[in-house]
């Protein structure tokens, strides 16, 4: 296996006023290769948590393009352990996390399509970068993570 080379990267969320995850609003092509032409002279790498229908675009705009840049494709998977340590939330009803184990299975298969559609542009997946903190309100078992 190569090693990833030395390059500079940068964390990437496309969205403009008016677009967001929440509401499902997402940036169209056009606007996706906007802003990877005006990343492009500084950055190597993309660093994206999101595997929705921006992620998607993303990948397929550096594709039909043939922009030299790399994506780091993650998720930041939904609480599976109450956290009453996080000050800003993370209580879960038994309803909630049995919903967000659901909800996180279905991101990984996301994500691994996504990653298995684009071998030349995605060079690593990643999940739960922070959820075994103490302060986050998403936590989840070790083991799970796994």
């Amino acid at each position: 296996m190569n090693p990833i080379p030395f390059g500079r990267g940068v964390c990437y969320s496309g969205y403009r006023e008016n677009q967001s995850p929440i509401t499902k609003t997402y940036p169209n092509d056009a606007q996706v290769l906007e802003d990877l032409r005006l990343l492009l002279p500084h950055f190597d790498y993309l660093r994206m948590y999101d595997v929705s229908e921006h992620a998607q675009t993303v990948l397929r705009v550096i594709e039909k393009h043939r922009l030299p840049l790399k994506v780091m494709l993650g998720v930041e998977p939904k609480g599976e352990i109450s956290n009453p340590n996080c000050p800003w939330g993370g209580l879960h009803s038994e309803t909630e996390i049995a919903e967000n184990r659901r909800e996180n299975f279905l991101q990984l298969d996301r994500l691994a399509d996504l990653a298995n559609r684009h071998p030349g542009i995605v060079l690593a997946v990643s999940v739960g970068n922070e959820n075994t903190s103490d302060w986050h309100p998403n936590l989840m078992p070790p083991e799970t993570l796994a």
